[in-house]
């Protein structure tokens, strides 16, 4: 299997570090060439440097940081296919089931809207029979002589006769009250007296 040199690297320090000679030689030398690089100016000390210097040395420490905990979290264990199916189940079976709640919540309000419009065309209807029936039935002879019939419950045999004798009072009450007079209360009189009279030789 061919290593990176990142990877041979790695090895080559881990099996340092393994021996203590080793590591503490290695150290020492590092501590010399660091002594060096101040005394030559390539590296100085934090209390040496340029407020810009600082500035950069402090981006550069918290960027090897951030690389170690995102190399960190990269190398974490994975989850294995069947987590990852599992998860996708749920949130698939999650979807269905709020798709069945709208699905169900639209069908219910489209009945109400279907029992709100029959509500109000039941409404407009007994408005407008309100109306007709709140309106003053028409006062003509026959209307008059009909009503009567109704509310006595004449028998059939009875009725032609009576309703032509109605129909013509009422004729001739109206033409009496439609008369130009000035004592209106003789007028009353009479028509209640003809009325009265019709009656009774309709029912003898």
């Amino acid at each position: 299997m061919v290593l990176t040199n990142a990877e041979r690297q790695a090895r080559f320090r881990a099996k340092r570090n393994a021996d203590a000679e080793r590591k503490a030689a290695y150290l020492q030398k590092e501590k010399q060439r660091y002594k060096a690089c101040l005394e030559t100016g390539k590296k100085k000390l934090i209390a040496d440097m340029t407020p810009r210097e600082q500035r950069k040395q402090e981006w550069r420490s918290r960027y090897h940081s951030s690389q170690k905990i995102k190399k960190a979290a990269s190398s974490s264990v994975q989850p294995s296919p069947s987590t990852a199916l599992g998860v996708s189940r749920q949130k698939l079976s999650a979807l269905q089931k709020k798709a069945d709640e709208n699905a169900l919540l639209k069908e219910q309000l489209a009945a109400l809207h279907r029992q709100l419009s029959a509500s109000q065309t039941r409404v407009k209807t007994l408005e407008k029979r309100a109306e007709r029936s709140a309106k003053k039935p028409p006062t003509t002879p026959r209307s008059k002589t009909k009503a009567l019939l109704q509310a006595e419950n004449f028998k059939v045999t009875k009725a032609s006769k009576v309703r032509k004798t109605l129909e013509f009072h009422h004729a001739l009450v109206n033409e009496i009250q439609s008369s130009e007079t000035a004592d209106g209360s003789k007028h009353k009189f009479l028509s209640t007296l003809l009325a009265f009279l019709f009656v009774i030789i309709c029912l003898s």
